[in-house]
């Protein structure tokens, strides 16, 4: 394939050729389950209380970029609602309470309890998956991405760590990587800033199985034309 220099005639003539031939929009559905959402349910990819912890829920933050035109485009944080149906929403509550409470004693520099730590790695699983998904429905359709999981296949079924890292405690929420081809790719990490604390998630099959003696997949490929990954094994951990 020939090279496209980045020019904004190169970028034009794309854009052209994209919209003449586009690829198919993301039908709705259900963030939480992937299914067609009930009862005309909406929600907060980033959640409500974080927002309100951080600052002004009206704040504009840039979430989407368009590849073609080299154009990012600005939300208020209060705008990034997506399809949910309402059962499924509703059964994510305690999560996001639970974890509320644990993001606030660790910006306090408080002990947190090994639970809570496995309950917040369950919360940035929901808020990493969440937030791919609302790029697929607002980011630019080069890649053409279809999901083939959804935040409740996804959390807590995979190696995950998180790194911590305590700066200067200024207000303020920052997504970081969320809008590279990379990520809209394969989200397996994703970086906040969340009022003085970094945070870096990382979560991938057999990630870290291997080495604390867990089975683990020996080999895996992708399986062409379909955007799914097969992996072969599992093989024990002991070797």
């Amino acid at each position: 394939m020939p090279r496209i220099r980045s020019t904004a005639a190169a970028r034009a003539r794309l854009a052209k050729a994209v919209e003449q031939h586009p690829f198919p929009k993301l039908p709705r559905f259900c963030v939480f389950c992937g299914a067609d959402p009930k009862h005309g349910n909406k929600e907060h990819v980033i959640p409500r209380w974080l927002i309100e912890l951080t600052g002004d829920p009206k704040r504009k933050a840039i979430m989407a970029f368009d590849r073609f035109r080299q154009r990012a485009t600005a939300f208020s944080f209060d705008q990034l609602q997506f399809p949910a149906c309402k059962a499924c929403n509703e059964s994510f509550s305690r999560l996001e309470d639970e974890a509320k409470r644990v993001l606030q004693a660790i910006i306090a520099r408080e002990a947190v309890a090994e639970r809570d730590l496995s309950l917040f790695l369950d919360w940035l699983d929901k808020v990493r998956v969440g937030v791919w998904l609302a790029q697929l429905y607002l980011g630019s359709p080069l890649l053409n991405v279809q999901p083939k999981f959804h935040i409740a296949s996804r959390m807590a079924v995979a190696d995950r760590m998180a790194f911590f890292s305590f700066l200067s405690p200024r207000p303020g929420l920052t997504t970081i990587g969320v809008m590279s081809p990379m990520f809209m790719m394969m989200p397996s990490a994703f970086g906040m800033y969340i009022n003085g604390v970094a945070i870096l998630s990382v979560s991938t099959h057999g990630f870290l199985s291997r080495r604390i003696g867990f089975p683990y997949p020996v080999r895996r490929w992708a399986l062409s034309g379909r955007g799914e990954t097969q992996m072969q094994g599992p093989r024990d951990g002991s070797d």
